[in-house]
């Protein structure tokens, strides 16, 4: 069986077991389409306000969840609602184009996590933020007259129960901050407090044309919460305006958290996030430099002198004859090179044989006829000092034979 025969019986055949596996799988096997619905699980360790996003949806209230201010002080419209919580301190002119907006028509719900002072007596609470510095100046709650201070109630805080818009709420507020009014330059609309008025974790101020509410906690809105106590509904009632005269002037609630940037390192983030990958390349690199190390001392023992000394002469001669493998062919074209040359100068000798011709090329040049015999013997020498010497032998001839023409 040739080659090409063999070839194609080994296609034909792989052609038969590849067919026959295809009717195979589509005689036997039918594909079945399944649709399973696996909820917002992903998507919500995302979006913190997802829950509450789909929640204003439903009742047909277009949301937008957004992580840059500038974003929304270029997109917002006068009637449009913002849900912001901040944990670094906003410019000036960021402040002051929030209230410009406020005063257009705009609803702002707020949530400041930095802390401006402490109330006396008062000590932070132990899981405080440590990053709420105490003298960081809030512009928007300055321009409000309002000051946040941390308020220490027990552990076990009960929710509270009000009234609002003729509906009842239960919300779990922020049991350590609570909001205290100092010279408010802005008419108060409604405020929550206690009975005893020392804790006010809620307060909505009217300006202008708009409105600022100030709450002690947004995460009552995030998915883990909002479905808890009376959160959704008191949600939907801040968003919802009380009057709406134009059908297109339906608002658009915005959820805004601007955080302050994570100071981790690039390393810190490698070690995080790529902690195999990191120690992989530690062991590599392990690898890698004790391959390039110089060992000390050696692997064999030290061979005897006179065994290095032959081992020298094996290396060097199998050197030499790899390099001039095809030295002999270059000799034999050298050969005939000065055979021609000297048969010009002389016709009688194209009759001589190749013993009478060393002769008469010794008698001619003075040389040895040794070294000439030697340099054209057919015979190729692999010792490196014969090969050495015909070379020259050689090249000697052929510069008197050249020397002898032009003469």
């Amino acid at each position: 069986m040739n080659r090409f025969s063999k070839q194609f019986w080994m296609t034909l055949a792989f052609i038969i077991l590849a067919g026959g596996a295809v009717n195979f799988y589509l005689r036997y096997y039918h594909p079945e389409f399944r649709t399973q619905y696996i909820g917002f699980s992903g998507e919500a360790r995302k979006n913190p306000w997802l829950a509450a996003q789909q929640l204003l949806q439903q009742l047909n209230i277009e949301t937008v969840n957004s992580k840059k201010l500038s974003l929304f002080l270029q997109q917002a419209r006068a009637q449009d609602i913002l849900l912001l919580t901040y944990d670094k301190q906003l410019s000036q002119e960021e402040s002051d184009a929030l209230i410009a907006w406020v005063k257009k028509g705009g609803h702002l719900i707020l949530m400041s996590q930095m802390i401006k002072t402490k109330a006396k007596g008062q000590q932070p609470p132990e899981n405080a933020d440590a990053e709420e510095e105490e003298e960081t100046e809030d512009f928007l709650l300055t321009y409000i007259g309002v000051k946040q201070y941390y308020h220490e109630l027990s552990d076990e805080f009960v929710p509270l129960k009000f009234t609002w818009q003729h509906h009842n709420f239960t919300v779990n507020f922020d049991s350590y901050r609570t909001l205290a009014l100092e010279n408010p330059s802005l008419a108060i609309d409604f405020q929550l407090s206690d009975n005893k008025d020392k804790y006010l974790p809620f307060i909505r101020f009217k300006d202008e044309q708009g409105t600022i509410t100030l709450i002690t906690k947004m995460a009552i809105f995030n998915n883990h919460q909002i479905d808890k106590f009376s959160h959704a509904w008191f949600l939907t009632t801040l968003v919802t305006p009380s009057k709406i005269t134009d059908i297109t002037q339906h608002p658009k609630v915005w959820f805004l958290n601007v955080r302050v940037p994570p100071s981790l390192s690039l390393l810190d983030l490698l070690f995080k996030h790529a902690k195999p990958m990191l120690i992989s390349l530690c062991v590599l690199l392990i690898f890698a430099l004790v391959y390039t190390m110089t060992r000390f001392g050696f692997v064999l023992p030290a061979p005897r002198p006179l065994r290095r000394k032959l081992l020298e002469h094996i290396d060097a001669t199998g050197l030499f004859a790899w390099r001039n493998r095809y030295l002999h062919h270059s000799i034999e074209h050298l050969q005939q090179e000065i055979k021609q040359l000297f048969l010009l100068r002389h016709n009688d000798w194209k009759l001589l044989s190749e013993a009478d011709f060393c002769h008469a090329l010794a008698k001619q040049t003075q040389l040895p006829l040794a070294e000439i015999q030697h340099a054209f013997q057919t015979q190729f020498q692999y010792h490196e000092l014969l090969v050495t010497e015909q070379l020259k032998t050689l090249q000697q001839l052929k510069q008197l034979a050249q020397t002898s023409i032009e003469a």
